[in-house]
C-alpha cells in the first residue's frame, strides 16, 4: 500500500509508525493516514502534472501529424 500510494518504499520512521496498525489489521487507518499526509498530496500533484504534460505532448504530436498530412 505504501508503494502504491507514495510511489516508494517506507523509510524506517514509516515502518515504525505503521507496523503496529498493520499488525492489528487496521489497513483503513493506514490508508487514511497516508492520504492525509503532505507527502501524499505532493505525489498526487506531481502525478497529475505528469499526466497533463503527456496529454499536451500527445496533442502536439497529433497537431503536427495533421498539419504534415495537409501539406503533403
Amino acid at each position: 500500500m505504501y508503494r502504491f500510494l507514495l510511489a516508494r518504499d517506507p523509510d524506517q520512521g514509516g515502518l515504525e509508525h505503521y507496523q503496529p496498525m498493520a499488525r492489528s489489521g487496521d489497513l483503513a487507518a493506514i490508508r487514511k493516514s497516508i492520504k492525509e499526509s503532505e507527502e501524499y498530496k505532493e505525489v498526487q500533484r506531481l502525478r497529475a502534472q505528469n499526466a497533463d504534460a503527456s496529454q499536451v505532448g500527445a496533442y502536439i504530436q497529433d497537431g503536427v501529424a495533421h498539419f504534415t498530412d495537409r501539406l503533403l
